[in-house]
């Protein structure tokens, strides 16, 4: 009877190290989550005032704010021309374009390419400094509770008319 208590007390013991184990990589995961400093992500409507949210912020924070240099960044870690990430960046295609494209050209830039990067290089950012971050879908990748997040909204009127004199378009 004694092998089998023995055998019996190497199971529960085997059973105990495995939770033991388990705990210690949910710790090393909480950590490693934990390192996200905090981000203000800018979400906005086109035309809405976000942009100058975000440097009016980065004037009274003095914290970096990033925009375009996500894309150039994605880019570079690409290692495609600017112009290939801009084509896939916010609103630039259909859907039906970017489907099509992805079908028949293996060795373009695909969006699940720039979505990958985009991910690694908002990661990177929120684990490097407390930043500001316009668009780019940030506000959904980025830990809910390390990230402040900002919609701008505004009226139609009001965005048209800041759209129309940022292009310079007349009141015709």
């Amino acid at each position: 009877m004694r092998p089998r208590q023995s055998a019996n007390l190497d199971g529960l013991v085997n059973q105990q190290v495995l939770r033991w184990e388990r705990l210690e990589r949910g710790r090393k995961t909480e950590r490693r989550l934990s390192l996200q400093q905090p981000t203000i992500t800018i979400s906005r409507s086109y035309g809405a005032g976000g942009r100058a949210l975000g440097e009016a912020l980065l004037r009274i924070l003095q914290i970096p704010l990033y925009d375009r240099e996500i894309v150039e960044e994605i880019a570079q870690n690409a290692n495609v021309r600017s112009h290939l990430a801009d084509s896939v960046d916010e609103r630039a295609q259909s859907a039906i374009t970017r489907w099509i494209g992805e079908l028949f050209d293996d060795k373009r830039f695909k969006e699940s390419d720039y979505l990958s990067h985009l991910v690694r290089v908002l990661l990177t950012l929120a684990h490097r400094d407390q930043s500001i971050v316009i668009g780019r879908g940030a506000h959904a990748v980025l830990r809910p509770e390390r990230t402040l997040r900002v919609k701008v909204i505004a009226r139609r009127e009001l965005r048209v008319a800041r759209i129309a004199a940022r292009l310079g378009l007349g009141n015709d």
